[in-house]
């Protein structure tokens, strides 16, 4: 199941009282209402900063970078600690009432996938795994 893109933003923000308290759907936002912020942002190497450079792009600006990261539970905490905004996946907000979290104008959804070549016989060892992912990805999404 796809894994929306937020806008996430500390809840000391002026904004953030805008937001629809952790309950889906999330209250969209503008990005470019946030072009004078800061952001804590992952780093180049990653599918989610490209989409987020996307977004800032078609926003009219780059904002200002106050941390760039590899892990997004070092971006979510960033936040949630009131450094400033990220744009982050839905699964990396561990609790949705620390922060407030909007979505992209328009929204942006990510689809979680595993592939695998048709016919191909999974040892125990493997077929544990893509069950664990399941799991972690469906009960993310649940929150």
């Amino acid at each position: 199941s796809p894994c929306e893109i937020l806008i996430v933003l500390p809840l000391s923000h002026p904004m953030s009282s805008l937001a629809s308290k952790g309950k889906k759907p999330y209250t969209s936002l503008d990005l470019e209402l946030l072009k004078n912020e800061p952001f804590v942002l992952m780093s180049k190497a990653t599918r989610i900063r490209t989409i987020a450079d996307y977004h800032f792009m078609k926003s009219g600006f780059f904002p200002k970078i106050l941390l760039e990261t590899s892990l997004s539970s070092v971006a979510y905490e960033m936040v949630r600690q009131g450094a400033g905004p990220s744009i982050l996946m839905e699964s990396a907000i561990k609790d949705p009432e620390s922060v407030a979290c909007f979505s992209m104008n328009p929204r942006e959804y990510w689809k979680q996938s595993i592939a695998f070549r048709k016919g191909t016989i999974f040892t125990k060892a493997e077929t544990y795994f893509t069950e664990l992912a399941k799991e972690y990805f469906n009960s993310s999404l649940e929150k």
